[in-house]
């Protein structure tokens, strides 16, 4: 199938070749009892109207006189058929030629252009004939073409062997009448003339009794078995044979044969070459002979004992072979083989002996290209059959009495018919009864109308009836054809059932889709290439305040001018050219009233089923009320920010004086409690013999509890110097930090098991004193809350992202609740007892205020009695942080 052929041409192509060759079959059954001229006629008729070419030229041989008798046809040009004689003679030397070397075309004799060929030979080589077809389209000749022009080349091929094979036969009739009269003309000659006479008409009736049962169509084989019986009977010989030929040419295979040893019939083979009699008899024929049904001249040997033109085969010693004659059995393409004659006595065969040997082989060499030519004709109709029966669509042959005559495969299935049932039947069994009339009529002013092919698609939606009753919708086309002495009407017929359906959801489908479109609260619109709009819905009417019908047809630019004004025809420009793009924040102005907005736009290029951009397509939506609510909020957002640095400042300002008035506070009651634990000292050392156990217990209860208050003041003193302190920042190497705070604290993990495993760590920017607090903290509350285990495990790395590094310290310790996790990094806030964990709580909170100035996070993670892991992260950028 083409490129561009869709389903539906193929189908019509199947349609017209189907028809066509049920013409073209029909032709011999037109031929019998016609004449030669007619023949030629008919045939050039045939092809005009079949292949439609421009000319048509036919060239049959065996004309009474010799000559060709041609006859030559022109589409609608009856003038040029002249011409088409001129190129018919011209091109009868490509017969004998390899078909690769015949012209493409020639120019064209009616006019400008060139016509392109096809020929086929009628017969080997042209034997019989020729025909040539031309056409000035591009594409001719299809392999349909010659497949059609090649089915009627065989079909009048066929027809005239059978001409020719009755014309042997009449002529062989005649011959006997001749061979009677001369009897009888000589019938007082010597009894030996007498004896010849006999002999002779032995031989011609053998032959013409052979060439009946030839006619009759006797099976191949077995017509030579008879025929080299009737040899050997006839000509009383030992020996009689049919060589062929075989496929390499190098051998011959005995085939058909009597007198010779059993087992060789069918067996044995002789050498096609100077080696045997029989080859030399296919290599001495002369070239005229080379093609045609004619034997040429029989090899006689009088001696094979003393012959010099070739070597005698082993088959014919062995048997003692002394005289004999062979003879060629011909054929169109090459000999069949050969046909021979052998005794065991010296002889001297006679002239009617070697024309009853011709006789025979012409005989045979008939029956083999009949029987070639019948297979031929088997192979064209079994794919005639098997185009008929595997056709999708139903195939139905009508005659003229409307009744069915073909009823293929797909009929069958569609009208739930078998075929057997229908052959025979009226066609109006499978129309509903009131469609029968109308049907009639219809078929009726067909017949009139002289039209060879109609389609019934004019005629509205036909109906037809299903074998159980069913009414179906089909789609039909019809065409009559001239076959068998009568007008016989092809019906293709197509179930529609399953594409009207199909059609019904696609037309609601677009109605769906239409009112979707239209309902959309967003506008949609397409445009061709030209920028005219082709679609326009209810939302770009309330958009645009512009009506469906005023949009339509109208080009974009001239409807709305403020496109080209603000820039936005663009957009439509770059749609067209294959791209999608959106348009934003775009300005608009409704043409009648002149109110403004904005819009926002996605346009796409809009393309055919070729994949061509044919148009575009754009989706519009009015974003007037989001850009003025967006200006609102920007306006708000200014505000706001404006009322955050002002509370921050306020925020700022009211730190500063807390952190001044906890310095203060702290800074004053060191001088008390100094005093308290400095007194309460003295009145430990001189009144410890004067106060009880009692006493002495209060006494050591105040002291413990101002050395805890001064530990207190000394950490918030900390604690506010470290908000206060202005912060130095440097490149950090944080693998050092670690290592000093792993050797500082080495007498506290003096005595206990820990297995440290620490990452190699990035450098940071930072203050490095307060990093170095940072990891003094975190590595001191591993090491404190991992003393109950007999092995600590404390493990510190690092892991990156695109904006910062985080940091963790992960051990096996005691853990925590997550429920309490964010009371861990506050002042004075702790998890465990003192009497548990030593401590005044606040550690992380100095850790959390370090890293808040340099612009990070902390946090943790922890299962009770499972450990805990702290993590703190430090901004990439040197900027973060206060």
């Amino acid at each position: 199938m083409a490129a561009t052929e869709t389903p539906s041409d193929e189908i019509s192509r199947l349609r017209r070749c189907v028809r066509d060759l049920v013409a073209l079959s029909a032709l011999p059954a037109v031929w019998v009892g016609r004449e030669l001229r007619d023949i030629a006629g008919s045939l050039a008729d045939a092809l005009l109207s079949t292949l439609r070419p421009d000319i048509v030229y036919v060239r049959l041989n065996g004309s009474p006189d010799g000559s060709p008798l041609e006859a030559a046809r022109a589409y609608r040009r009856p003038e040029i058929a002249e011409q088409a004689v001129e190129i018919g003679r011209a091109l009868a030397p490509w017969l004998t030629r390899d078909e690769s070397s015949l012209p493409p075309a020639i120019p064209n004799p009616a006019g400008s252009g060139t016509v392109r060929l096809a020929i086929s030979a009628i017969g080997h080589e042209g034997e019989c004939g020729m025909v040539v077809a031309g056409s000035r389209q591009t594409d001719f000749p299809t392999e349909m073409d010659r497949l059609l022009l090649g089915v009627a080349a065989n079909q009048a091929a066929a027809s005239l062997q059978e001409r020719r094979l009755l014309t042997a036969l009449r002529e062989a009739d005649q011959l006997k009448d001749d061979l009677l009269a001369r009897e009888q003309a000589a019938r007082a000659e010597t009894e030996a003339a007498e004896e010849a006479l006999r002999a002779r008409e032995r031989q011609q009736a053998a032959v013409a009794e052979l060439g009946r049962r030839a006619l009759a169509g006797a099976d191949l084989f077995t017509l030579m078995d008879e025929a080299v019986a009737l040899i050997a009977r006839t000509l009383a010989v030992e020996y009689a044979k049919v060589l062929e030929l075989l496929p390499d040419g190098k051998e011959l295979f005995l085939r058909a044969g009597v007198g010779w040893k059993e087992g060789l019939v069918g067996h044995a083979t002789v050498g096609a070459g100077t080696d045997s009699q029989a080859g030399y008899t296919i290599l001495a024929r002369p070239p005229m002979i080379a093609a045609g049904l004619r034997s040429g001249e029989p090899v006689i040997v009088e001696d094979l004992r003393i012959e010099t033109r070739f070597s005698g085969p082993p088959l014919l010693h062995e048997h003692g072979v002394v005289s004999g004659m062979s003879v060629v059995i011909p054929g169109y393409e090459r000999p069949y083989g050969v046909l021979g004659a052998h005794t065991t006595r010296r002889r001297t065969f006679t002239e009617d002996d070697v024309h009853f040997l011709q006789a025979v082989a012409s005989i045979l060499a008939m029956a083999v290209e009949r029987k070639r030519a019948e297979e031929a004709l088997r192979a064209s109709e079994a794919r005639l059959a098997g185009i008929i029966g595997s056709a999708m669509d139903a195939i139905i042959t009508i005659d003229e009495e409307q009744r069915i005559v073909v009823f293929n495969t797909a009929a069958e299935q569609m009208l739930r018919c078998p075929a057997a049932k229908a052959l025979g039947q009226p066609v109006d069994q499978f129309i509903p009864g009131e469609y029968r009339k109308r049907h009639a009529e219809h078929v009726r002013r067909f017949r009139e109308s002289g039209l060879t092919r109609r389609s019934m698609e004019s005629l509205g939606t036909l109906i037809a009836l299903r074998a159980d009753g069913e009414e179906f919708p089909i789609e039909a086309t019809i065409s009559q054809v001239e076959a068998v002495g009568q007008t016989l009407c092809i019906a293709i017929i197509r179930d529609v059932t399953e594409r009207t359906r199909v059609e019904e959801e696609i037309r609601r489908a677009k109605e769906f889709s239409e009112r979707l479109i239209d309902s959309s609260v967003d506008g949609i619109l397409a445009f061709d290439r030209e920028c005219r709009y082709t679609a326009w819905n209810s939302g770009m009417e309330r958009i645009s305040g512009v009506s469906k019908k005023e949009a339509l047809g109208k080009c974009a630019f001239d409807l709305l001018p403020f496109l080209k004004q603000t820039g936005a025809d663009r957009f439509f420009l770059e749609a067209l050219a294959g791209k999608s793009v959106v348009a934003r924040d775009q300005p608009y102005v409704v043409p009648e009233t002149g109110r403004q907005g904005f819009f926002e736009g996605h346009y796409s290029p809009l393309l055919n089923e070729k994949g061509e951009t044919v148009g575009g397509l754009a989706i519009v939506r009015d974003i007037t009320q989001r850009k003025r609510a967006e200006e609102e909020i920007q306006q708000l957002n200014v505000t706001l920010e404006r009322r955050v640095q002002e509370r921050t400042a306020q925020l700022e300002e009211a730190n500063r004086e807390l952190e001044s008035f906890s310095y203060s506070v702290s800074h004053d009651l060191r001088a008390p409690l100094r005093h308290i634990s400095g007194f309460a000292g003295l009145l430990q050392k001189r009144a410890v013999s004067a106060l009880d156990e009692t006493g002495q217990r209060y006494l050591s209860t105040i002291l413990e509890a101002t050395r805890q208050a001064g530990d207190l003041v000394d950490e918030l003193l900390s604690f506010s110097r470290m908000g206060r302190a202005e912060m130095s920042r440097t490149a950090v190497d944080m693998n050092e930090l670690v290592a000093e705070v792993r050797q500082e604290m080495a007498p506290e993990a003096a005595r206990r098991v820990i297995v440290w495993r620490i990452d190699a760590l990035p450098n940071v920017q930072g203050d490095p004193p307060l990093l170095r607090l940072v990891w003094r903290n975190l590595i001191a509350n591993a090491i404190k809350y991992t003393r109950t285990r007999s092995e600590a495990e404390i493990e510190i790395g690092s892991t990156s992202n695109e904006r910062e590094t985080l940091f963790f310290v992960r051990d096996n310790g005691v853990g925590f609740d997550m429920r309490y996790v964010d009371k861990l990094f506050g002042v004075f806030q702790r998890l465990h007892g003192e009497q548990e964990f030593e401590g005044i709580g606040i550690g992380l909170a100095n850790v959390r205020r370090i890293i808040h100035r340099h612009g990070g996070r902390t946090w943790a993670e922890g299962i009770v009695d499972g450990g805990a892991t702290f993590y703190f992260s430090l901004p990439l950028s040197a900027e973060g942080g206060t």
